[in-house]
């Protein structure tokens, strides 16, 4: 339970939302309904200063007064223990399904492309996230919001570009916190796909973390994305945990 923990908090503070709010221990997460992530209450904390009913209709009231869905982003250790069940009982439903992956960083990684150029960059930049934004068919203001996101994080962060023949074909980030290095937003361009580039970049970036410093990487994976995470198993990735959604109903 502890490793969850860890994990959890870092990615509580590597993906920050616009508004985050404590309620008793929880974090009610709000921006502007853009990420499930940034707009769930993230339940991993119980002070013990209200009682479970009070917890939940402060975070119903929360999610509604700004026109959001009502939504709990709960895992193995969300508290208190019976949370999942009573929000069940009140007619939530469970969507969203996601693991959570850990792997020891190796110095054994495999070949890359020669043809392919990789840019690296500490900050955000205009071409990373039109990429990020055509290829996951992203709105204006949902590209806008995901940018605020990124641009709020304070750990050592690299958005990486891998080019071929001057085009933009992959890209990924990853943060690095405590030895950690998470990995994010990993996107292949379809006309390329495998061919080589997801592994690239997968590879280039948990060389970045080596050189930071990080031993040991996680990131999360949709539970039903088997050909990511076939990628992942070359590189050591196993499932120790998985979190999902409850949704609050009509």
């Amino acid at each position: 339970m502890n490793l969850i923990s860890e994990i959890e908090q870092i990615a509580l503070e590597t993906w920050p939302a616009e508004e985050m709010v404590d309620c008793d221990g929880w974090v009610l997460r709000a921006s502007r309904g853009t990420t499930s992530r940034a707009n769930s209450v993230w339940p991993n904390q119980d002070n013990g200063r209200l009682s479970l009913t009070q917890k939940i209709e402060a975070a119903e009231s929360f999610y509604q007064s700004r026109n959001l869905t009502v939504k709990f982003q709960v895992n193995p250790i969300s508290k208190p223990v019976n949370l999942a069940q009573t929000l069940l009982a009140k007619g939530y439903k469970a969507v969203g399904h996601v693991v959570v992956q850990t792997a020891v960083i190796s110095s054994r990684q495999p070949p890359i492309n020669p043809q392919l150029l990789f840019i690296h960059s500490d900050r955000l930049t205009a071409g990373w996230l039109k990429f990020h934004q055509d290829g996951n068919q992203y709105s204006e203001e949902e590209t806008a919001v995901r940018g605020g996101i990124m641009r709020r994080i304070t750990t050592p962060v690299v958005y990486l570009e891998a080019e071929l023949n001057g085009e933009t074909v992959g890209i990924g980030s990853a943060i690095l916190m405590n030895g950690w290095l998470g990995i994010l937003n990993m996107r292949t361009a379809d006309a390329v796909k495998r061919q080589g580039v997801g592994t690239a970049v997968l590879t280039k970036l948990l060389q970045w973390g080596q050189q930071k410093g990080a031993t040991k990487t996680f990131l999360q994976v949709v539970a039903k994305n088997q050909p990511a995470q076939a990628l992942y198993r070359q590189f050591g990735y196993e499932t120790v945990y998985g979190y999902h959604y409850l949704v609050a109903g009509d």
